[in-house]
């Protein structure tokens, strides 16, 4: 409901999510734009979360762990590994 809302009336929009779950948001976003005939280019979009980047994926998921990310909210907030992995992501 929130993102039809956004369609019809919105300037921006605040995603969260792990990145396949922020793609599918901004998939329903740009259908919700169709559907009432709005430019999807003229909403800001923005991704609420972090980025760590380290030698390796252990040593970046560590470094997200000690600030307090729990498995289970991990892969939703942080993006994290070696700067190769955080660019494709």
């Amino acid at each position: 409901m929130t993102l039809r809302l956004v369609a019809k009336y919105g300037d921006a929009c605040n995603l969260t999510g792990g990145v396949a779950t922020f793609r599918h948001k901004l998939e329903v976003l740009r259908e919700h734009c169709r559907a009432v005939g709005r430019d999807y280019d003229e909403i800001l979009k923005t991704k609420l979360g972090h980025v760590v980047i380290a030698r390796d994926a252990q040593e970046a998921r560590s470094m997200a762990e000690s600030e307090g990310y729990t498995s289970e909210r991990l892969n939703d907030y942080v993006i994290y590994g070696t700067p190769d992995r955080v660019r494709k992501a």
